[in-house]
């Protein structure tokens, strides 16, 4: 947030303007964007900042200066990351000459002994006045009473001659525990703490948790009795337990013989620390693809026309997300993921009621922690603060419908209103009206409001009154206002092609990345698709459309470029590279599902296994082999853990005879 300091008769800084010089040359620059005429708002591409071939950032945030004082001073640079305050759980720095990982230590403000030192960063969390980004700032001299920093995006005062700092921050030292604190001047900012580099020690991802299959999960056969196999095991009263008997029956199992497996405390562990390490690394690559548009967007298959509405998804509705399903295999060196299902609820009641009922009705020691996701649920929907009711939309596929009732259950916990929809025909709209050029549609009613008034340059009138989706299957008709979707959207996007899209999100020329108003086509009919839901102005997706990054394939090539070399993640690329096929492969497609059309193949070129399905035409992506670990005649385990606010929420398991895990898997 940049503060302007220019008097009613004083002319503010121009953007761009050298406010002053600190160590090495590094120049500091003035980010009001205010004095920038509107036709550079617009491309986003000139702001994009490069010193000796190197991105830095955009021009000139407060993220960009960190990272060029580090390349100009020690040669080392930050990985890319969504949020200012996210560089507080960063590990590593890169040397840009070579590569190598370099150690970064965080140090919490007030209760750190360790002192910043010339270059450390500090860190403030998203309040006050650095809402919602929270800022960092490069810490040039530390004395015990204060410390000076450099910083962009807050003044825009040239400094005095012969200083070499932004601002100077009041420090204090506790004599009887050792502990620094840094104080802010802004009264209503929070200073998370300083990140110092360890220029003299290399990273090599000692810290990170090993899990292995020979080691860490175990499989135990159990005999069920007859008793045991005729008893209900499920509480039938819970409408998610009746739509999950509707779909499977009530069996407790096929056979008396059964079996389950034993994660060792070694292996929970690293499960939790993988899924919420790599949950911030795919948000951070996630955030890198949509600053890189230009080179990668294309590699995600999508419309172009969408990309503004993505961008904006992400800048406003980033804590949206409620909960993702990472797929992992355990091999002998650790964990590896394969995917990461951000926009996916299947497993969801599996794994948060099922594998604890079932042990308890087959007799089995011991409970699993998966137990506690429905509550993490619960308050995931507290904290997103929804106003209004929430309708939950499925497919009359049997699975969505337990795992709607489930979600449902979670979100009524947190006192919200709660609608099922099946399909849309119960959804409909009301109030459009468009005038254009001489032709009109009329409005079905008269409760539309004004989205929209547009004069452009060629003097056309444009006027938008956007219609409301309501329900009417529920209390006479309910306006749509948030909705959660079992749907992906992969789904809505296809159902539209390439004109259909240009369509659907109008242009306007005042505002053409759409980031300020979203546009939608004009409706000729009161019918509703599901693309009209989902990527309607006035209604709140959960999740939000900024997902289809993050679940996508090719994510994958992108989290390989961020961070190469790191033994949760498996080499991917979108091409075949000579190093993936010495190694075996998998090809997968970049917008497939289910496990269709993916082919798995050996470092001797033979195909392991291949699968079919719809996405055979899809561009594919290239992903290093890592099989799944095999446990005899119950075939080939593949783990799963759902992260549910970006914390870990709880693990289930699949299992296949082959090494792809599909729809009908176990």
């Amino acid at each position: 947030m940049n503060i302007s300091t220019a008097s009613d008769d004083e002319a503010a800084v121009p953007f761009g303007t050298v406010l002053g010089i600190t160590d090495g040359g590094v120049e500091v620059y003035n980010c009001d964007y205010s004095t920038l005429p509107p036709p550079d708002m617009l491309d986003r591409a000139s702001f994009k900042n490069e010193y000796n071939g190197v991105t830095t950032g955009y021009k000139w945030q407060c993220v960009e200066l960190g990272r060029r004082y580090l390349l100009v001073n020690f040669g080392v640079i930050y990985d890319n990351i969504a949020m200012a305050y996210d560089i507080f759980r960063l590990k590593t720095v890169r040397r840009v000459a070579d590569g190598q990982l370099v150690p970064m230590l965080a140090n919490v403000n007030g209760e750190s002994t360790e002192l910043p030192v010339k270059g450390s960063l500090l860190i403030w969390n998203p309040v006050g006045e650095f809402v919602q980004t929270g800022h960092i700032a490069v810490i040039v001299n530390v004395q015990v009473d204060y410390v000076d920093i450099v910083e962009q995006n807050v003044d825009d005062t040239i400094w005095p001659p012969d200083v070499k700092y932004s601002r100077r921050l009041k420090a204090d030292l506790d004599e009887v525990t050792g502990a620094y604190s840094i104080t802010c001047t802004f009264p209503d900012s929070s200073i998370l703490g300083w990140m110092t580099v360890d220029m003299h020690t290399e990273y090599n991802y000692e810290d990170v948790p090993i899990a292995t299959p020979s080691q860490d999960l175990h499989l135990h056969n159990v005999t069920l009795t007859d008793a045991q196999l005729a008893a209900p095991w499920m509480d039938r009263t819970l409408p998610f337990v009746q739509a999950f008997e509707t779909a499977f029956g009530s069996a407790l199992a096929s056979s008396p013989s059964s079996a389950y497996f034993r994660l060792t405390p070694r292996g929970q562990a690293a499960l939790e620390y993988a899924t919420e390490h790599l949950h911030h690394m795919f948000l951070d690559a996630t955030d890198y693809v949509l600053h890189h548009e230009k080179e990668l967007g294309p590699h995600f298959r999508l419309p172009s026309a969408l990309w503004p509405r993505i961008r904006r998804s992400w800048f406003r509705r980033k804590p949206d997300a409620l909960a993702g399903r990472f797929d992992f295999t355990l091999t002998e060196s650790g964990i590896k993921v394969y995917e990461y299902n951000a926009d996916s609820a299947s497993c969801l009641m599996e794994c948060g009621y099922n594998q604890d009922a079932w042990a308890a009705a087959a007799g089995v020691p011991g409970r699993s922690n998966s137990s506690a996701l429905f509550e993490k649920l619960k308050q995931g929907w507290v904290h997103k603060n929804v106003q209004g009711p929430l309708h939950l939309l499925c497919d009359t596929d049997p699975e969505e419908r337990y795992h709607t009732e489930y979600m449902k259950a979670a979100a009524e916990a947190a006192g919200l209103t709660c609608y099922v929809v099946v399909g849309v025909d119960s959804l409909h709209r009301i109030g459009y009206k468009l005038y254009r050029e001489g032709w009109e549609w009329t409005p079905a009613s008269d409760s539309a409001s004004l989205i929209l008034i547009l004069i452009p340059l060629t003097y056309r009138v444009f006027v938008l009154i956007l219609q409301d989706i309501v329900d009417t299957a529920h209390d006479g008709g309910i306006v749509v206002q948030n909705v959660w979707k079992t749907w992906s959207w992969r789904t809505a996007i296809d159902q539209l092609d390439h004109d259909e899209w240009q369509h659907f999100l109008m242009d306007d020329v005042a505002d053409p990345k759409g980031l300020t108003t979203p546009k939608l086509r004009p409706a000729r009919t009161t019918a509703v698709h599901l693309v009209d839901v989902l990527l309607h102005p006035s209604v709140r997706i959960f999740e939000p459309l900024w997902t289809v990054l993050a679940s996508s394939k090719a994510i994958l090539p992108v989290l390989t470029t961020l961070y190469p070399n790191h033994p949760m993640l498996l080499r991917s690329s979108f091409t075949l590279t000579p190093e993936l096929e010495l190694s075996g492969y998998v090809k997968k497609p970049v917008a497939g599902r289910a496990g269709e059309n993916v082919s798995l193949v050996a470092a001797d070129g033979t195909t392991v296994v291949a699968s079919e399905g719809q996405w055979a035409a899809d561009t594919p992506i290239y992903q290093e082999l890592a099989l799944l670990p095999n446990y005899g005649d119950r075939g080939n385990v593949q783990l799963g853990t759902w992260a549910v606010d970006g914390a870990y929420g709880g693990t289930v398991l699949r299992a296949d005879p082959s090494h792809i895990i599909r729809m009908d898997s176990a």
